[in-house]
Formats: C-alpha cells, structure tokens, sequence
C-alpha cells in the first residue's frame, strides 16, 4: 500500500511539472488573434493555456489576463462556437481605458 502511495504521488509530480503555464496577452498578441481561429493557433500565438473557461453549450469562453495595456487589471475573452473556432474576441483594459 505504501509503494503505491508513493507511485501516485511520483505521477502528480510529473504531471504538474510537465502541465502547461498560464498565458497572458499584450496587445499585439491581441491584434493577431482573429475570428475563424482555432484554440490551439491562439495558444501558438500567446504561448499558453487560459485562465478560466465556461462552457455554457453554445459557446465557450476562454478569460486570459492582460498585460502591458492601458489597465493593470486587463482581461481578453475568447469565444469559440460549436465549431471551435473564434467567434468573439473582448477586451477590457487591455487597449483603452475603461471609464466609469
């Protein structure tokens, strides 16, 4: 039983070191991104997995943090429909300044 503890264990480590990091977006990363993409040729393009998803059955939404842009606290949101590819593109933060 003890061997088998340590086996699950050595496999989460492995698996975690191996895991992919977090992307962030700056705005020209932001420009390239366009609709009709696939997640895998953004994922090329910004280097990383997504911070968040929801997947309400219609659409998924990717969230990715934003960096270098007009706000400290930007935020992109992807859309992809049912056929995976890029649907919406938003920002908030990233190019201009959100006004309140």
């Amino acid at each position: 039983m003890k061997r088998l503890f340590i086996v699950g264990i050595a496999a989460m480590l492995l698996t975690a070191c191996g895991s992919e990091e977090t992307a962030t977006f700056n705005k020209e990363e932001y420009n390239k991104i366009g609709s009709g993409m696939t997640l895998d040729e953004v994922k090329t393009i910004i280097g990383g997995k997504e911070k968040s998803t929801y997947d309400d059955g219609t659409f998924i939404e990717y969230e990715f943090d934003g960096e270098g842009g007009a706000e400290s606290d930007a935020t992109v949101t992807l859309m992809f429909n049912e056929e995976e590819v890029l649907d919406t593109k938003i920002e908030s933060g990233l190019l201009s300044s959100n006004e309140t």
